[in-house]
This record gives structure tokens, sequence and C-alpha cells, in this order.
């Protein structure tokens, strides 16, 4: 069955309505002329059209012979060197023209002697062989099956980054067919045009949008926000270290305490905004999947390219509210009140302690206001998911000294909720439960000044079955102790390294470095971390750390 032509006939443009029109006139004055210099002759009407009929085929004959050879010669020339765009053809191997825009050279400088599309797109684009070949294939399909064009060259790239030491352009691929008679495709017209500006323009919108949602965060707890800070520049100096180290004596360790490192820092840069941050480290982590050693270039071109963005992002925000000004002020009242702490608690004076306690301690709420709005803005970038922190009443105040070593455990245990515990609002309408999920956390301090945590979500459950068998198959564990082990053992198998139970990998999950992180930091505090879950009904994470008050008291 021979394809359909309909909607493939290339439309007239301009520049051939301009010739055609012109063409016609000449034709026409001429016939008029003919028609008139017979009448004063007095030569017979049939003898005078067959006159002006024979002066009109040979005027097309004259246009056509010295028309073509205009455009063949120094109109066509002319237009390919005066146009701005990159532009050339290829055919159905892939073949590409000589003629091509002499603009295309500097867009793309290897393309002036490129004899195919194949060798243009594998060196900028990055595009395989055989999604060329595939495109090339349907476009040219003389069987039955009829693919349109838009789709077929859905497989070429729509936009190149090209960069260089002097410059990065992002360039814009546009393609438009050219038919023959019967509406066969004779060539593909390739037009590549330079939108950096545009491009960078919108960037910048962005990050100035991005960067007002940043600095309402920090307004809003300028304390968790300084906090934030040295967790954050704390993690860059660790992965500078694996990044950077001249002797790796075992790569795969350092290698797994790199990726702890980045999940960590990605998670605590998303709950004050950092998206374009979380999105690089993203795609770094990626890289080192596909990498033996972490000591290849592109990985260090792009953890460079982290850290600059850190530096510019995060002194935007502290200069812009003075946060240095701040900082002095706030530094100079905790030692006071430090002071005057240590003071009552080495007297045994418990009055004192309660007031200088009271000075410090504030509701869990407004510690927990940055993790609050990280879930509100997940809900925002995942709409089919509802899900809201609920703080218990019965909660003891604390200080933010108490709950700032556990800072990243926050971050891991909440996304962790979000990401894996609670399902969208369709699947929870079918299970019978409220659209909304939620997290609902607990603090408390023990008579030892302990801190006791609390967190609980009502989403799916944890599957231990699934845990167990990733655990066979990672080889953490025997087919034999999968069988015999007890649910709460396979429970535990979410603290293991490099286990996780998400099928694919996302931005928030699915590497396998999150709640193993967890587990370390919270025994890194001489604290411990328990998991309860229950099939369809939820998960439950207490955990267990002397605060700063509980090791005043032990070193007493």
């Amino acid at each position: 069955m021979e394809p359909s032509s309909q909607g493939k006939q290339t439309p007239a443009t301009p520049e051939k309505l301009k010739i055609l029109m012109r063409n016609l006139g000449i034709f026409g004055l001429l016939a008029g002329v003919s028609v008139i210099v017979g009448s004063v002759l007095s030569i017979p009407l049939s003898e005078n059209f067959a006159f002006a009929g024979w002066l009109l085929v040979g005027t097309w004959a004259i246009t056509k012979v010295f028309g073509g050879f205009g455009k063949g010669t120094g109109n066509h020339s002319m237009l390919l060197a005066g146009l701005q765009d990159g532009v050339f053809l290829f055919d159905r191997n892939g073949r590409v023209s000589d003629e091509r825009s002499q603009a295309l050279g500097k867009l793309l400088p290897l393309t002036l002697s490129t004899k195919s599309i194949h060798e243009i797109f594998r060196t900028y684009a990055h595009t395989k062989d055989e999604n060329i070949e595939a495109c090339l294939a349907l476009l040219w399909d003389e069987g039955e099956f009829f693919s349109d064009f838009e789709s077929s060259v859905s497989m070429l790239p729509k936009t190149i980054e090209r960069r260089d030491q002097n410059e990065h352009l992002t360039l814009k691929c546009e393609y438009q067919p050219i038919y023959v008679r019967k509406g066969q495709l004779s060539q593909v017209l390739v037009t590549i045009s330079d939108i950096s500006k545009q491009t960078h323009a919108r960037a910048e919108a962005d990050a100035m949008t991005e960067r007002m949602k940043r600095m309402s965060l920090a307004v809003c707890n300028i304390e968790a926000y300084k906090s934030f800070l040295g967790e954050a520049i704390s993690l860059i100096k660790n992965c500078d270290q694996y990044l950077h180290t001249k002797v790796v004596p075992d790569p795969s360790t350092n290698l797994t305490r790199l990726e702890n490192y980045l999940h960590t820092l990605k998670g605590i840069l998303g709950t004050f905004g950092y998206e374009q941050l979380v999105h690089q480290i993203h795609d770094l982590e990626s890289e080192l999947k596909h990498q033996d050693s972490f000591m290849t270039g592109e990985c260090h071109a792009q953890w460079t390219s982290i850290k600059d963005r850190w530096k510019f992002e995060s002194s935007y925000v502290e200069e812009t509210l003075s946060l240095k000004d701040y900082n002095n002020k706030v530094t100079i009242d905790k030692l006071k009140l430090r002071q005057l702490r240590d003071y009552a608690e080495q007297s045994q004076n418990k009055d004192l302690q309660a007031i200088v306690d009271s000075f410090t301690s504030c509701q869990i709420h407004e510690l927990f206001r940055s993790h609050e709005n990280h879930i509100k803005e997940l809900c925002q970038r995942f709409p089919d998911k509802a899900v809201e922190i609920v703080f218990g009443p019965e909660s003891d105040e604390i200080t933010h000294d108490d709950i700032r070593p556990l800072e990243n455990v926050l971050t891991h245990v909440f996304r962790n909720s979000f990401d894996h515990g609670i399902k969208p609002k369709a699947e929870r309408r079918a299970m019978g439960k409220p659209e909304t999920g939620t997290i609902h956390v607990s603090v408390f301090l023990t008579n030892e000044n302990a801190l006791h945590l609390v967190i609980k979500d009502d989403g799916e459950g944890i599957d231990g079955d699934k845990l167990a068998q990733k655990a066979v198959l990672l080889g953490h564990w025997t087919p034999e102790k999968a069988v015999e082990a007890r649910f709460q053992d396979k429970l535990d198998l979410i603290f293991c390294p490099q286990l996780s139970t998400a099928d694919t990998v996302t931005e928030m999950s699915g590497r396998g470095v999150g709640m193993d992180a967890v587990a370390d930091i919270v025994k890194g505090l001489s604290g411990q971390i328990t998991v309860f879950s229950e099939k369809g009904v939820g998960t439950q994470f207490e955990i267990d750390i002397p605060t700063h008050r509980a090791r005043l008291k032990r070193s007493a």
C-alpha cells in the first residue's frame, strides 16, 4: 500500500510566489505586445495567436535556463553565506550534502568536513548510531508501515549543548521535509540556531525565583538555616576529600562513603530549596554508577560545577539577609546562655537549670519548620501525593541544640516516608484511607535528659519479604536465612548498605544509600534507631540519643 501523501506537499514560499508572479507578468506583457503588433501589421488573428504562443514558449525556456543558472551559482551561494543559522541537508542514507551555510562552521566547528549526520550528532549530541538508523528507516519507509515526519525525527536531538573553554552554547535543532513529486521525501533540511541568550535568561529567571523561595525559608527559621549551612559545608568538604584524593587504598569502600555523603547532601539541600544543586548531584550520582573509579575527568568537572554554584547561591542568601551580622549577635547570646547553663548544672541548681532551659526551648513545630516546608515542596513537585506533618501535643519542649545532630536523620526519614511509605491519593482511596497521608512526630525528654523521637506514617508499611529477597539477591543473606528469619530481622534490613526496595532510581530513592546513612549517624551519636511496621497500616521509627544536657550530666 502506497503511503498517503496528504498534507506532505511543501507549501509555496513567499520567494516562490514572487518568482511565479514575475514570470507571469513577463509572459503577459510579451503576449500583449505581440497582439498589438499583429493588429498594426494586419496579421490574421490565428497567425497572431500562434506567434504569441511561440514567443511565450521561447521566453519560458530562456527564463528557466538563465533562472536556473543564477540559482545554482550566485543566488544560492549568497543565500547560504548570509544566513545566521547553521543549515545543511541529509538524504535517506544520512549523507550530508556539500551545500551548507557558513554559520554552521561557527556553531559546530567540526561539521565543515562532515559527510554524515551520524558524525555530527554522535560528536555534539552523543546520539547513538542505531537511533539515527531507526530514524532514517522510518523517514524513508517503503513498506506498509507509515510514520509521520515529526514522530520520525523525534529520535534526533532537539537541542545541543556545546561547551568549550571560551563559551557555552545552547543550540536548537529544527527539521523540515523536502518532498518531490507524489509526496516522496527527497531530503531533510536541518536548521541549527543559537538560543543561548533565551535559555540563559529563562534559567536566570528560574534561579531568581528559587533564591526568593530559599530566602523565605531561611527567614522563617534563621537558626535552622545557619545549622543547615554548617552541615552542608561539612558534607561538601567530606565529598571533596574523596573526589580529590591521590591514593585510593579501597576504591569500593571510598566510593560507597562518597555516595552516602552525596545522598545526604542532596537531601539537606532540598530542605532549603537548592533544587538546581539537587539535580546536579543526582546527575553526578548517576555518573558515578557508570564508572569503575570516581577519579574521572567528567566527575571532577561536575563536582566543580556543583561547588561553584553552591558558593554563589549560599553567599547570595548570606549577604542579602546579612547573616554574618546576625551570626555575631546570636553567637554572643548563646555563649552567655551556655555559660549560665553550665554554671547551673555544675552547681546542681535545678531551678536555675529550668529557667535557662526555658530561654532556649521551644515547641517542636518551630524546630521542624524547614522539614514541613520541604514536605510541602515535595507535594507540589509530585501532585499525585498529599502529605502533611502532624506534631503530637504531648511532646516536650526541646532546644535547637537537642535536635541539631539529627537534622540529616530527619531529612532521610521524612523523604523515605513520603517516597516509600505514603502512596498516591488514588491508591489511598482504594485502600479506604484519606487522600492526605500523615507523618506524626513526637519528641520526649527522658529522666536522664536523653531524647526519644517517634516518627510514624500511615502509609503502606514495609514489605519484609521483598527486603529479604533483595538481601539474597545482593548476597547479604543466604536463601535459608531468608526463610528462617524473623519479621523484625527482615525489617532491620532497611538499614543495610546498598539495599533498597525501590524498583527504579529516582532523585529521591532507589540507590540504597539513605537509611544506612541514618543508622550510621545515630550510631555515631551513641544512640539507637528501631523500626516497626505493619503491612497496609504504616511504619514507625523510634530514635534515642543522649542530648547535650545528658552528656554534660554524665561527664560531671
